[in-house]
């Protein structure tokens, strides 16, 4: 058994000035949520035992700065934010949704957009620089992430 159902808020205030020719940001994404799950083991056949866990707390917080900007249909977006290790953390327990570890994370992104004939594409590429879980003396260490999406638009309505 395992469920997830996460509610995720992130107010954002956008800068009205222009900051080195680009639209400034700053938010913070705030989780809550529950967590389910559930580990049966087995060796050779022989059921070892199950052990069932659940949570419904705040994960942790997730602070984000970014820059745009437009060029007609051409769209850019570099951004830096950070994993705050406050969320909801046991080591003893199966279900977590906080890290309990610092994170860093950087990169950028790229969107072309045409009104006109309502293609869409982007693609979003960064880094994350995750630190260690003192708790676990665990450290994921330096991921690479690259995203992205194409759409096309199929009416003005939709």
């Amino acid at each position: 058994m395992y469920l997830r159902i996460f509610l995720l808020l992130t107010p954002t205030y956008v800068f009205t000035d222009p900051l080195w020719g680009a639209q400034a940001s700053l938010a913070v994404t705030v989780v809550y949520g529950r967590i389910d799950v559930g580990v049966n083991a087995l060796l050779s056949g022989t059921p070892l035992g199950s052990l069932d866990d659940s949570i419904t707390a705040f994960g942790d917080l997730y602070p984000t700065a970014a820059l745009r900007w437009n060029e007609g249909v051409h769209n850019y977006m570099m951004y830096t934010g950070l994993g705050v290790p406050v969320g909801s953390y046991d080591k003893t327990q199966l279900a977590d949704i906080g890290t309990n570890h610092w994170a860093a994370d950087v990169g950028g992104a790229y969107t072309y957009f045409d009104m006109e004939t309502g293609y869409e594409f982007s693609v979003t590429a960064g880094l994350t620089y995750n630190f260690e879980n003192s708790d676990t003396d665990y450290k994921n260490g330096i991921d690479g992430h690259i995203d992205w999406g194409a759409s096309r638009f199929i009416s003005e309505t939709l």
